[in-house]
């Protein structure tokens, strides 16, 4: 495969240091959508302190596998306990439990574009749907609506229980 790493802090072994680019520099985001739009397949592996390899019980979602998807771009991603709730798997966003699951998977879709570019589009329009920086400011707003109405309410009790 003709395999380009980008981002900072890998602590890859010689076999990967030969394809890391710009000597593992930060991106900035112009520059990543430039780059998630380049590729064929963009392999979005989260970070984890503890696990060696994929974790398989990861339980977060990092803004990047929103941010490829967003972009129309079709992404292989290491298989989080959370994405079942975010996006339809294998329809939207397909998910890769090792690094043996990622290399037939990446075969399989370079072989199969027309597929990928429909899983891709599925998942923009999730994001776009669903899941943009607005989407998620109205769900906080609506919790503190939430909050506030439960803590007026509690109060209210706590007032009518006092002067009874």
């Amino acid at each position: 495969f003709d395999l380009k790493i980008w981002g900072s802090e890998w602590d890859v072994g010689l076999p990967l240091l030969r394809h890391i680019q710009r000597s593992g520099e930060w991106i900035e985001t112009e520059e990543s959508v430039k780059i998630f739009n380049a590729s064929e397949i963009n392999i979005n592996i989260h970070s984890s302190t503890y696990h060696e390899g994929v974790n398989p019980y990861g339980d977060f979602v990092n803004p990047r596998t929103f941010e490829i998807a967003a972009c129309g771009c079709f992404q292989l991603v290491d298989c989080r306990s959370e994405l079942i709730e975010l996006f339809n798997i294998e329809e939207e966003i397909i998910c890769f439990k090792d690094l043996n699951d990622a290399r037939k998977k990446i075969s399989y879709y370079l072989n199969n574009r027309e597929e990928s570019n429909r899983i891709a589009k599925r998942g923009m329009e999730r994001v776009l749907k669903e899941h943009t920086y607005e989407h998620r400011m109205e769900k906080m707003l609506e919790l503190e609506i939430v909050m506030k109405s439960f803590l007026f309410c509690t109060v209210c009790s706590f007032f009518v229980i006092m002067v009874s």
